[in-house]
């Protein structure tokens, strides 16, 4: 299992906010479910319920951003100060919405024959060397803007 502190290091707002890691720490277990694991068992979900016919390129990527805009609507309006508050009150409700924006994408990475564990590293890949450590390091600056 692994240990983590609630605020890890990656966030350093949040250290910046609460101060270095003081409280009890996050025992996380072990991911045991990968991409294709996790993508079979969805496509498993739908077919059962011969949903396939409802989910077509268009209508997957028009649910993902209508859960997209669920997860968003927690923290509309929300300014620094509140937003810890708003997950500690809504944590489930998030992780739900969180939830259905990925099995969705899985789905949809699946069904047009993408392996989203593929995409995704070739992605990050792309994304570190567009944005290399000793240019992009505390900043929030777009890859060409650097």
């Amino acid at each position: 299992m692994a240990v983590l502190c609630k605020r890890p290091a990656q966030y350093p707002e949040l250290r910046k906010r609460h101060g270095e890691c003081n409280s009890p720490p996050l025992i996380i277990p072990p991911m045991n479910d990968s991409i294709s694991s996790l993508t079979t068992r969805i496509q498993a979900f739908v077919d059962a319920r011969d949903w396939r016919q409802f989910h077509n390129p268009k209508d997957l990527a028009v649910a993902i951003a209508a859960e997209a805009g669920e997860l968003m609507q927690h923290f509309v309006w929300q300014q620094d100060g509140q937003i810890d508050e708003r997950v500690r009150r809504n944590r489930d409700e998030i992780a739900s919405e969180i939830a259905d924006v990925g099995i969705l994408l899985f789905e949809f990475a699946d069904n047009l024959g993408f392996n989203l564990g593929d995409v995704m590293a070739a992605k990050m890949a792309r994304n570190e060397e567009r944005y290399p450590v000793a240019k992009s390091k505390g900043n929030n600056l777009k890859y060409s803007e650097l």
